[in-house]
């Protein structure tokens, strides 16, 4: 089975932002759990499926206020990374709402990959602004 486990290599320095990421690789593991058991119910995977979009949409858009508030300079780019990401999630979601199977062999790569590495570079980045603007401050 897939998992999902935060690492603490993956700590921004931001506890708004971290504990939001653990959120969201928390649903990410219960959503595989569901959907690897064979056990869960449709309607337990749906509502899996549909609290990680929430979660996600919920995310990015806290974290981009925190960029506008904190005059990120690469906001441009991250909000755009963060629109493509939110894009493929609701793919995702869409798919299954459409009657397709969830597949974690599908699943797992996205969402590990685009979690992982997008908190390792971008969001360390931000993160990295939002700690110099504190000290400055």
């Amino acid at each position: 089975m897939t998992r999902f486990v935060w690492e603490p290599t993956l700590a921004t320095g931001q506890p708004e932002i971290d504990e939001q990421h653990r959120g969201i690789f928390a649903l990410a593991d219960e959503l595989a759990e569901a959907i690897d058991s064979g056990h869960a119910t449709e309607e337990i995977v749906a509502d899996c499926v549909w609290r990680l979009t929430d979660y996600v949409i919920q995310h990015f858009a806290d974290e981009e206020q925190l960029m506008e508030d904190a005059r990120f300079p690469e906001r441009a780019v991250h909000r755009s990374l963060h629109e493509h990401l939110t894009a493929e999630t609701l793919r995702i979601a869409a798919r299954f709402f459409n009657g397709e199977d969830l597949q974690p062999a599908t699943l797992a790569p996205f969402l590990a990959g685009w979690l992982r590495d997008h908190i390792l570079t971008e969001d360390l980045r931000l993160a990295e602004h939002l700690a110099s603007r504190s000290r400055s401050e």
